[in-house]
């Protein structure tokens, strides 16, 4: 095709224009929501409610209120995150009380936490509760001891975007995330202009 266009029209060469499309770069990063602005916010969700058309609505640290549209899917991954600490991106809309319409969301850190007993000391067997003196029994050796529970976070961390047919243009699609620089170390033609 390249050498077709080239011969039709008499070409010598070809351009490649660098654009900012798929770069995340309408992200501001700034925490203060202004109006008609991309903001990053990072807090606390103490409440979740959802309306009748299945978007979410989620209230950050009792004051700052993130919207989430149906289309992104993460419904059900909110409605788990009370008590959890996330960094929310998208747009501020001016209703009254300046919601950020989320574009994507990520989950830093998580309240559950899941007390595991610990492997018995002696033989490597499981440990069972030995009733209410608090003492844990090995299930294969019978050894007993007052040992200390195991506290596991569920390190549950997720990244919730919408779907590919519904980012906007300059948004940075997740699997092109930490491949930034990339182009850098690719060998480029020799006949490109710079």
């Amino acid at each position: 095709m390249g050498n077709y266009l080239a011969n039709k029209y008499n070409a010598v060469g070809w351009i490649i224009y660098i654009t900012n499309q798929g770069t995340d770069e309408h992200r501001s990063h700034v925490n203060e929501p202004i109006p008609y602005r991309n903001i990053d916010l990072m807090g606390i969700i103490t409440d979740i409610m959802f309306n009748e058309r299945g978007h979410t609505q989620a209230i950050l640290d009792e004051k700052q209120r993130v919207m989430a549209y149906r289309h992104l899917g993460i419904s059900r991954e909110l409605a788990d995150c009370i008590g959890c600490l996330v960094q929310a991106w998208g747009g501020v809309k001016p209703n009254g009380n300046s919601s950020l319409y989320i574009e994507g969301m990520r989950v830093l850190h998580d309240r559950h936490i899941e007390v595991k007993n610990p492997r018995c000391p002696v033989c490597g067997g499981p440990m069972e509760s030995a009733g209410r003196s608090g003492l844990l029994r090995c299930k294969r050796c019978g050894f007993q001891d007052k040992l200390p529970r195991i506290l596991m976070p569920r390190n549950r961390w997720f990244l919730a975007s919408p779907r590919a047919s519904e980012y906007r243009h300059l948004m940075k699609p997740s699997e092109r995330v930490g491949l930034e620089g990339l182009a850098l170390y690719m060998p480029k033609p020799f006949l490109w202009v710079y």
